[in-house]
């Protein structure tokens, strides 16, 4: 299992020692096991001990291509005096594999409508990330599960979500209830064992002991802004539907609040990224917190605009904009003009949109894939006045980097 913390690998760097993961030493392992093969300029023979039990690196790919893969005795062709000359000649006519391009044309017998409802990152990924919705919803390909687990991030994040949903199930009055110490610990053993079972491995109980603590002081941060935003009502976990334009979407939104006027707001929580994040409201580009707001105000008939906010569970650091109504959020940064509030960005979202379904139902797919060669055939097509700005490259997360082309310019 992996031994270093994030901070022995950072004085490990500044010492000059680069600490290779798992993942990269067996990918080296692998080159370094073909590289006899790649340097091969005519033939090449493989001695491979008669009782070895452990697949050879390179005999067993070869076998998986060619069929009836000759073998000899090293013993037979001595005593035959054969044993340059033994062997065998396939010639293959490989061809190339397809370099990703930037525009897919589909066959007009592929239906490609979208859903009745489309969810909130389904609705998004459509607008920025066709080619993944299309694979995804349309050919319904997903990530596989297998893979070796990992006490990261993504995990630290379920485990928080977790945590904050049972803590507004369980603590309705929204003060700093009495036992919330001894209740935490009970109620992330639990989860621990059900979910995130690695921490309990030997090793990681400074792990488990950090995020206990950084979830405390999280839950006591958001105490401090629900209790000075005034704050009367409090639901984790909500159910969210709505219509933007002609597309119906649905959503869950972390925690839905109301405060003494009547007016609803929304918080996101998310385990990291204040900076990522931070980018995305300046410029305008929060899409999610836009969609939830739109959907509030749509399900609920409320003319005022929800007020928003992230709050960050690793420091219990907060994020909202200038125009917000909490108070108590560490960061407020304000939009960079008034068509970046969220009916604002909503109403971009709607356009770019439409724009996305008529190119679907002409069976174009752009692929904002790194490395994309363009289409000659396919003149870029700009987005509409007053759409989103579309990143030309935007498969940093995607799982199906293998389907949109390999190598590229």
């Amino acid at each position: 299992k992996w031994p270093w913390s994030s901070e022995e690998l950072n004085a490990f760097g500044k010492c000059g020692v680069d600490v290779q993961f798992h993942s990269r030493l067996a990918s080296l392992y692998q080159l370094q096991a073909l590289k006899p093969l790649f340097s091969a300029r005519e033939s090449i023979k493989i001695l491979v001990h008669g009782r070895c039990e452990t697949p050879h690196p390179i005999l067993t790919r070869l076998r998986g291509i060619f069929e009836n893969l000759p073998s000899y005795r090293i013993e037979d062709s001595m005593a035959a005096n054969t044993l340059l000359t033994s062997g065998f000649l396939v010639e293959r006519n490989f061809q190339p594999l397809p370099e990703p391009k930037s525009w897919w044309q589909l066959s007009d017998q592929i239906d490609i409508e979208p859903r009745e409802i489309e969810s909130c990152s389904s609705y998004e990924k459509l607008i920025l990330q066709p080619w993944w919705w299309v694979l995804e919803v349309k050919a319904g390909f997903y990530e596989g599960k297998f893979g070796q687990p990992e006490v990261d991030n993504l995990m630290f994040g379920n485990l928080g979500h977790r945590v904050m949903e049972e803590y507004f199930h369980e603590y309705r009055n929204y003060t700093q209830s009495p036992g919330l110490e001894s209740w935490l610990e009970k109620r992330l053993n639990e989860l621990v064992k059900q979910e995130a079972a690695l921490l309990l491995l030997p090793g990681y109980r400074v792990k488990h002991e950090e995020l206990f603590a950084r979830l405390k002081y999280a839950i006591g941060r958001l105490e401090v802004i629900l209790d000075q935003s005034n704050i009367r009502q409090a639901d984790s976990e909500v159910r969210l539907q709505g219509t933007l334009g002609s597309q119906k979407i649905r959503g869950r939104c972390d925690l839905l609040l109301e405060d003494a006027s009547g007016v609803p707001g929304v918080i996101d929580f998310k385990w990291g990224g204040q900076n990522h994040y931070r980018k995305q409201l300046a410029s305008g580009n929060y899409f999610q917190l836009a969609l939830y707001t739109h959907l509030i105000k749509d399900s609920e008939n409320k003319e005022c605009e929800p007020f928003f906010a992230w709050l960050f569970l690793k420091d219990g650091s907060s994020l909202a904009a200038a125009s917000t109504s909490f108070h108590g959020i560490s960061d407020i940064i304000g939009p960079a003009s008034q068509v970046l509030d969220p009916s604002g960005v909503s109403r971009s979202l709607e356009i770019s949109y439409e724009w996305r379904l008529e190119q679907l139902r002409r069976g174009l797919v752009q692929v904002t894939v790194s490395n994309a060669r363009p289409v000659e055939s396919k003149e870029a097509i700009t987005p509409p006045e007053g759409g989103i700005e579309i990143p030309d490259e935007n498969d940093k997360f995607s799982p199906f980097s293998c389907l949109t082309g390999w190598g590229g310019a």
